[in-house]
C-alpha cells in the first residue's frame, strides 16, 4: 500500500468511529495521523522499516501498530469490525458538502436514512424540515448536493484520465495497431473528463487482437461493444471508446474526433462551402486538412467552438504558451506551514527543474489549521531566504506569503509586514458559503490593499468536490485592472482555478496571469504542465503570464504597482 492508500484507510477508521459515537479524541487522532501520512514525501514503508514512524507527531504505539498491520496484511481489523456495523451508504452521504458526521448520524438515528436514494426521497417528502440541525435551507442544500454527486460520478479529474490513457496506449499499440492517439475532451485538455476517446489504425484482424489485449488487463472492468467501427470498454472505472479508422482517413478522423460538436459542425460547414466532403476526404494529415479549409492549424486545446474557427480563418490565432516559457513559479509552501520541503530543499528542487526562481508563500496566521505563520515568523523566514540567496545557486528564492482574505476583505498582516515581502498572494480559505454579492465585495476589498499583488485561486472551487463561490466578474475585472493585480491560475488539477473561460476574458482585458503549482511537496511541481494546458485553453500567450518573466523583471512589476 502506498502513503495515500494508508492515509485513506486510517482516515476512514476515524470517520467510522465518529459515526458509531465512539471516543471523539481517538477519532480526531486518526484524522490527524491520516493528514500527516498523506503529506509525507518519504514512503511510509521506509519509515516503518527504519523504526521511525513513531517519531512523527501524534503517532503513538497504537497508531503505529495499525499502520504496520496495514503494510503487512493490507487490512485493518479495527476498521473491518466497525464497517460491519455501519451501512455502506453513509460514507456516500458524507460526500455531500455541508453534511458532516454529526448530521449524517442524525439522519441515520432519527430517519433511518442509510443511502443517497433514501436521503433524496426524504428531502422530497420534506422530512428534514423539522429535523434538528437541518431545516428548509439545509434541505435545499442537500438536494443540490445530491445532484452534484450524480454529476461528479460520471466524470474524472484530468490527470486520472490522462494516466489511464497513457497506460492503454502502449498496450493497444503492441497488440497490432499502426497508429493510436488520444482524441476527444482529453486531447482538448478539459478540466474534467467524462470518458476517454482513442483513435487507432489496425490491419485486418488487428481489432480482435486489441480486444483480447484490453480485456486481459487487470484494470479492465468490462467490454461493452466490439465491432467493425469501435471497441467500448471500462478501464479503471472510466468508459473508453476506441474508434477504428484507415491510414487514408487518419488526419480527418483525428480532427473530427478531437473537436467538440460545434467545432466539428464548423469544419463540415467550411468544407461544404469549398466543395469538399469530409466524409470522403482522405490522405491528408490534420495540418493539411485545416489548410484545405483555409484555416491556420488550430491547437487541440482551442477546439471548443468559442471563436477559434473565425480567428484561424483571419490568421489571428495566438502563439500559445508552453511549459518551456515558464521561468519560475510562485505559491509554494514549506515545512514552516503545511508543506513538506524546507527552504533548502525547495532551492534544490528549483535547480533540478531548471527554474530561475521559486516564490515561497506559506499560509498566513489566520490559517491556523495549516500552521499559518505569525508576523514574526514571516520576517524570520524572509531573513532565512535572504541568507540562502547569498549562496551560489541557479534558483533564487523569493519571499512571499499566501495571505488569507478575511471575511471583511482585509489581508492577514499589517501593511508594514506585507511591504517587506517580494510578493503577496491573497486567497480566500474560510467562510466559502457566500452569496455572489458578499463574495464580490470581499474580493474587491482585498484588491484595494496596495500589497495584494496576486489574487489566489479566485473562486475557491475544488473540481468534482465543490463549486466555489460566484463573483460579479465584470466588477472584479475592473478592479484587477484598476489596481494592477494579477490573477492566479492554480495549476492543481483539483482546482484549475481560475476557469479557462475567465482566463480568456482576463487576457483580452490585459490582466496578467500567474500560473502556480500551489505545491505542498515535490510531486506537486509536476502540476505545472497541466496548468499550462489550461492556460493554453484560455488562449494565453507567453506575454500574458507573469511568471514567464525573469526574476528581476517580475520583482520590478511588483514594485511598480505598490506605493
Amino acid at each position: 500500500m502506498d502513503n495515500r492508500e494508508i492515509a485513506k484507510t486510517i482516515d476512514q477508521l476515524g470517520t467510522a468511529s465518529e459515526l458509531l459515537g465512539e471516543n471523539p479524541f481517538k477519532a480526531r487522532a486518526y484524522h490527524r495521523a491520516a493528514r500527516t501520512l498523506k503529506s509525507l514525501e518519504e514512503p511510509v514503508a521506509e519509515l516503518v522499516e527504519q523504526d521511525r514512524l513513531g517519531e512523527l507527531e501524534g503517532f503513538g504505539s497504537a497508531i503505529v501498530a495499525k499502520v504496520e498491520n496495514l503494510l503487512e496484511t493490507g487490512e485493518l481489523p479495527q476498521l473491518t469490525e466497525r464497517l460491519e456495523k455501519l451501512p455502506a451508504g453513509l460514507f456516500e452521504i458524507l460526500e455531500i458538502k455541508g453534511l458532516g458526521v454529526k448530521r449524517v448520524r442524525t439522519l441515520w438515528d432519527k430517519l433511518n436514512i442509510t443511502n443517497l436514494g433514501e436521503l433524496e426521497y426524504a428531502c422530497h417528502e420534506n422530512r428534514l424540515l423539522e429535523l434538528e440541525g437541518f431545516g428548509e435551507k439545509m434541505q435545499h442544500k442537500v438536494l443540490a448536493g445530491i445532484e452534484l454527486l450524480k454529476e461528479y460520478r460520471e466524470r474524472r479529474l484530468y490527470p486520472e484520465a490522462d494516466e489511464a490513457a497513457a497506460e492503454l496506449l502502449p498496450v493497444i499499440e503492441a497488440a497490432g495497431t499502426r497508429r493510436v492517439a488520444v482524441t476527444g475532451s482529453l486531447r482538448r485538455h478539459a478540466e474534467t473528463v467524462g470518458d476517454i476517446d482513442l483513435l487507432a489504425v489496425v490491419d485486418e484482424g488487428g481489432a480482435e487482437a486489441v480486444e483480447t489485449a484490453v480485456s486481459e488487463l487487470d484494470e479492465t472492468d468490462e467490454v461493452f461493444t466490439a465491432d467493425a467501427e469501435h471497441l467500448e470498454f471500462e478501464y479503471r472505472g472510466i468508459d473508453v471508446e476506441l474508434r477504428w479508422t484507415t491510414p487514408q482517413r487518419w488526419g480527418v478522423a483525428l480532427a473530427l474526433t478531437t473537436g467538440n460538436a460545434g467545432h466539428r459542425e464548423g469544419l463540415y460547414r467550411l468544407a461544404a462551402e469549398r466543395g469538399l466532403d469530409l466524409d470522403e476526404l482522405s490522405d491528408v494529415d490534420e495540418e493539411v486538412l485545416y489548410a484545405a479549409l483555409e484555416l491556420q492549424w488550430i491547437p487541440p486545446e482551442l477546439r471548443e467552438n468559442t471563436g477559434e474557427l473565425e480567428a484561424a480563418a483571419s490568421g489571428e490565432l495566438p502563439e500559445l504558451i508552453t511549459t518551456d516559457d515558464i521561468a519560475g513559479v510562485l505559491h509554494v509552501h514549506t515545512t514552516a506551514s503545511d508543506g513538506a520541503q524546507t527552504l533548502e530543499e525547495l532551492r534544490l528542487t528549483g535547480e533540478e527543474l531548471g527554474y530561475a526562481y521559486i516564490g515561497v508563500s506559506d499560509h498566513s496566521q489566520a490559517a491556523f489549521y495549516a500552521d499559518g505563520l505569525s508576523a514574526e515568523a514571516v520576517l524570520e523566514q524572509l531573513e532565512s531566504i535572504r541568507r540562502l540567496n547569498d549562496q551560489d545557486s541557479s534558483c533564487r528564492l523569493l519571499a512571499g506569503i499566501e495571505s488569507d482574505i478575511r471575511a471583511d476583505g482585509a489581508l492577514d498582516y499589517p501593511d508594514e509586514v506585507l511591504a517587506k515581502l517580494d510578493f503577496v498572494i491573497a486567497s480566500v480559505h474560510s467562510n466559502l458559503s457566500m452569496d455572489k454579492q458578499t463574495a464580490t465585495e470581499r474580493i474587491l476589498a482585498a484588491l484595494d490593499n496596495p500589497y495584494c499583488d496576486i489574487l489566489g485561486h479566485p473562486t475557491g472551487r475544488l473540481l468534482l468536490a465543490r463549486e466555489g463561490y460566484e463573483l460579479e466578474w465584470d466588477r472584479v475585472f475592473e478592479r484587477l485592472l484598476e489596481r494592477r493585480v494579477a490573477l492566479e491560475l492554480n495549476a492543481s488539477p483539483m482546482r484549475f482555478d481560475a476557469d479557462w473561460r475567465i482566463l480568456r476574458r482576463a487576457r483580452e482585458l490585459g490582466i496578467p496571469i500567474c500560473i502556480n503549482p500551489d505545491a505542498h511537496n515535490r510531486g506537486m511541481f509536476d502540476y505545472l504542465p497541466q496548468g499550462v494546458g489550461i492556460a493554453r485553453k484560455g488562449w494565453l500567450r507567453p506575454g500574458d503570464v507573469l511568471n514567464t518573466r525573469p526574476a528581476d523583471e517580475l520583482l520590478e512589476w511588483v514594485r511598480s504597482r505598490r506605493p
